[in-house]
């Protein structure tokens, strides 16, 4: 019981991260470009990340843990990567640059895991499941959609990323017992960081003079 309000509070304050996440990328794209903004942000939450991970690398010999962290984190990095700047591209061609329509359309995913689930594995979800997904979704068109919502092209590139979140949800899933997280965190950030930033010396040149 202890464990299940411990995790169900941990993943409360990942969906308060989530969202306060959606204002920076809006703020940050009146700044630098899609592939820069993504490469600092990714790359920033390496370093951060860095000292634990020395740490648990001198203190575990774990070499099992260590080979898929490095090996799906991997996977994991260049979803996040097509995801993320999808994403940001999708919240910059928005005109009226409403991160709230973006959060609503991102979090659908909460929708997709469990159809994707019981498509790909057979995997059979309980009713309650169902009815939390349903209020999920009029929950977060309440709260996130105004008057005269349309699909425009930024509309959507946001839903192509569902795919592409809930198909990391599930990697992490299936893999989340054969990893160790910070590792893996690590692992997933720099890959995705590193291929933005390439990207940015490519097409974000003037974003880059302007952080320099």
């Amino acid at each position: 019981m202890k464990n299940k309000i411990i995790s169900s509070a941990l993943l409360l304050l990942t969906a308060i991260i989530w969202g306060f996440a959606f204002v920076a990328q809006v703020v940050g794209m009146e700044s630098v470009g899609t592939f820069t903004f993504n490469g600092l942000r990714y790359l920033i939450g390496v370093a951060v990340l860095l000292p634990l991970c020395l740490i648990i690398l001198i203190r575990k010999k774990d070499t099992k843990a260590l080979k898929y962290s490095l090996m799906f984190g991997a996977v994991a990095g260049v979803i996040m990567f097509a995801a993320t700047t999808l994403q940001q591209y999708g919240i910059e061609l928005d005109s009226s640059g409403n991160s709230m329509k973006a959060g609503f359309i991102t979090g659908l995913y909460t929708v997709a895991v469990p159809i994707f689930e019981l498509l790909i594995f057979k995997k059979k979800t309980g009713a309650m499941t169902w009815i939390g997904a349903l209020v999920a979704t009029v929950g977060l068109y309440m709260l996130c959609v105004g008057d005269g919502f349309g699909f425009a092209l930024s509309d959507i590139l946001l839903f192509i990323t569902v795919p592409l979140w809930t198909a990391h949800i599930m990697l992490v899933d299936k893999i989340g017992e054969k990893i160790d997280p910070f590792l893996f965190s690590a692992v997933q950030y720099f890959v995705c960081g590193t291929i933005a930033t390439a990207c940015a010396f490519i097409f974000d040149r003037g974003s880059l003079n302007s952080v320099s």
